[in-house]
């Protein structure tokens, strides 16, 4: 396989386009580029598509251009590029600076948090010389093991629709508009109706599980793919956050989120964990009352002992849980698999201090309704804030397509 290239752009100037041009041809012969040459103008919607080629790349090339400097879409991408090379992938950045560009311009640009100017860039040259550092700096990625946090979802897809004839998918695809891409030998028809719908809104994520679920064997593969596609809708930078809030080596891993809905929650919990199944999620009701803290450090027990068997006999006491959570958990405390727990509102900082101390290797998220802020200051906010009505077409997709997912019922 190919290493897969990102190249964020706003090449509107000719210096831009000519290092756009040059970059993604001197790369072309052993990368697969991802470039869209299709640029939004300011005020149009965000093509979803990005979101998918943003989750698949090995690395990326980000061309700063002085209209990149003020693009929202460079922005959002170097963002969320940036969070997929913070959250531990060996993920290589390239800036390219073109023009009259120089890293200290980005500071006035809103650039400044995500520190791009901290990473090696390429400046000066011509086109052609700034192709070939920019492949140089690449190369690493050539002939050896690729990871990328789309994989392993696009292969349990892929593997559930490889189960529906091509003809069919075919038929599905022309029926709903999708584009399922030019045809590529090293790319089956399941791998390819996988990544033409990991973009799709709610939506029309529900009329392709609507065709595409009568077709699947049985009530598991529907619910597995109802699970995995109607999170897709959760923006990758909220995800990706999410993600490196509970990757956290050493401190409170506590996020909040401003929604209204548990299954919301639960959506962005798999989105960000990415795989299925999804990392444990716990839900919990208390937190109000004179002593929300201790109503929620007793749900939080009781489900803990309930996830992972642990006999109240062997595990009578939170220094016993705290023993085997710890004995799970990889260096600082970081296991392979999260375990999420749901908060409603009601804490106030000294309580959720005291459910954090009682279980600290655990991920707190806390949900938070109508624009309140109940919830403590200190912890993470998901960004960007979530759309109410976008949020309310989510769930009631996802509860109608988990309907159809359910085992038919025999007439008697």
């Amino acid at each position: 396989m190919k290493p897969r290239i990102f190249i964020s752009h706003s090449a509107k100037e000719a210096p831009a386009d000519a290092a756009l041009v040059a970059i993604s041809s001197a790369l072309a012969e052993r990368f697969d580029v991802f470039l869209d040459r299709e640029r939004l103008e300011d005020g149009q919607r965000w093509s979803h598509h990005l979101h998918t080629w943003l989750g698949l790349c090995h690395g990326a090339v980000i061309v700063l251009s002085e209209s990149a400097l003020t693009s929202d879409w460079v922005l959002k991408e170097a963002t969320i590029l940036r969070w997929r090379q913070e959250i531990g992938y060996d993920f290589p950045i390239v800036p390219v600076y073109v023009g009259s560009v120089v890293p200290e311009d980005l500071a006035g640009h809103g650039f400044p948090p995500i520190r791009l100017d901290a990473i090696q860039g390429v400046a000066g040259g011509d086109p052609e010389q700034k192709a070939e550092r920019v492949r140089t700096a690449l190369a690493r990625l050539l002939g050896r093991e690729l990871a990328d946090p789309l994989r392993g979802v696009e292969e349990i897809v892929a593997a559930r629709l490889r189960t529906i004839a091509v003809a069919d998918l075919d038929r599905i695809a022309d029926d709903l508009d999708l584009d399922l891409g030019i045809w590529r030998p090293d790319l089956d028809h399941g791998t390819r109706f996988a990544r033409a719908v990991f973009h799709l809104g709610p939506g029309r994520m529900f009329e392709v599980i609507r065709r595409v679920a009568p077709l699947l064997p049985d009530a598991e593969a529907r619910a597995q793919l109802v699970d995995i596609l109607l999170a897709f809708w959760v923006e990758p930078a909220a995800a990706l956050q999410l993600e490196a809030v509970a990757r956290r080596k050493g401190g409170a891993r506590v996020a909040a989120l401003e929604a209204k809905f548990q299954t919301t929650l639960e959506m962005y919990v798999r989105r960000a964990s990415c795989c299925d199944p999804a990392w444990p999620t716990l839900r919990t009701v208390g937190g109000g009352g004179e002593d929300g803290a201790g109503a929620v450090v007793a749900e939080i027990r009781a489900a803990l002992r309930a996830h992972f068997e642990l006999d109240e006999f062997d595990y009578p006491d939170d220094d016993a849980i705290r023993a085997f959570l710890t004995s799970v958990s990889g260096e600082y405390g970081v296991s392979d698999e999260p375990v999420v727990v749901a908060l409603r509102e009601g804490l106030d900082e000294a309580g959720l201090d005291r459910v954090v101390a009682a279980f600290p290797s655990l991920t707190y998220l806390g949900l938070i309704s109508g624009g309140a802020v109940a919830f403590p200051a200190s912890a993470d906010r998901l960004a960007p804030r979530l759309d109410t009505d976008q949020e309310q077409q989510a769930v009631t997709f996802y509860k109608r397509a988990r309907a159809l997912a359910r085992p038919r019922s025999r007439a008697v």
